[in-house]
């Protein structure tokens, strides 16, 4: 008896595998040409057209440029205040500027390097929300050079963009100059006006406070050379390093093609259980009861 039930199931189941394949089998034209006009088009879409209309080429790259950084003397920066988190107070100052979203933007909205479009965005937000979502997405990616001496600032724009990138980066880079400078130059204005005043104080004491005074003629010193030789705080140096992005398009060929295949099978068992309930009058009429049972 146990045996008898055991066959009708394995029987159960190599009838319902072959109703499978006959499903496979009836819509194989179906199944094999919608795969293959899909992953055509894909393919004219990833592959031909942006050789066609270069506007459409979304191809990236990562464009790295390099900032020197004009760094103050060591015996200055240390009487200076420093919240930025980073050893070189320049470099730390130029860094949390280009992160500043309100501050980029002002500069980022003459150029638009991060889009191919040449249509500005019409409000304010969207251009702030193109901002912020460079940043979130790692367009922008800003890092410390060899030995903190120098900013690196990594971009990642479409290949189209690449020149006028330059001029973004340049403006960029003047912009922080002359944040830097108005948050510096008074500081070092007084600086040098209380260690001057100090000195005059300290000269006036005994013999005891002569290498205390030493020291600060130190920083005047060091500072009066600093700012002969003044240029910029951060400066563009020579042409970027440019790393194209990896499109990954016949990965993306690929999975159209799976796509398209499970879609057309899909498509296919719709298409046999639509023919079994019209053949099926009893089937039918269910499903109108039920549909009328609906509304």
């Amino acid at each position: 008896m146990e045996s008898q039930i055991e066959n009708n199931q394995n029987l159960d189941e190599e009838i319902s595998l072959i109703d499978l394949f006959a499903v496979l089998l009836r819509y194989r034209k179906l199944i094999i040409i919608g795969t293959l006009v899909v992953t055509f088009l894909a393919g004219l879409y990833l592959f031909v057209l942006p050789k066609l209309l270069p506007d459409t080429d979304k191809k990236t790259s990562v464009v790295v440029y390099d900032i020197a950084v004009n760094r103050l003397p060591l015996t200055v920066e240390r009487q200076l205040p420093n919240a930025t988190g980073n050893a070189n107070l320049v470099l730390g100052l130029a860094m949390l500027n280009i992160r500043d979203l309100p501050f980029f933007k002002s500069v980022y909205q003459d150029f638009m390097v991060f889009s191919l479009s040449d249509t500005k965005p019409t409000t304010e937000v969207e251009i702030n929300r193109i901002v912020q979502d460079s940043f979130e997405d790692k367009k922008v990616v800003t890092k410390q050079g060899a030995l903190g001496a120098a900013l690196k600032l990594e971009l990642t724009v479409p290949d189209a963009n690449i020149e006028k990138t330059e001029s973004f980066v340049q403006k960029l880079v003047d912009e922080t100059n002359e944040k830097i400078k108005a948050y510096l130059f008074p500081l070092l204005d007084n600086l040098k006006k209380t260690t001057a005043e100090t000195i005059t104080a300290m000269e006036s004491q005994t013999a005891s406070m002569m290498n205390s005074t030493q020291d600060l003629n130190k920083v005047l010193l060091d500072l009066d050379t600093y700012m002969a030789d003044f240029g910029n705080f951060v400066v563009l140096e020579s042409a970027p390093f440019i790393v194209p992005v990896a499109q990954g398009r016949m990965t993306k060929l690929v999975i159209v093609a799976f796509a398209a295949f499970f879609v057309t099978v899909f498509l296919a068992f719709v298409l046999n259980a639509i023919r079994n309930i019209k053949a099926d009058p009893q089937a039918s009429k269910v499903l109108s009861e039920a549909w009328k049972a609906g509304k």
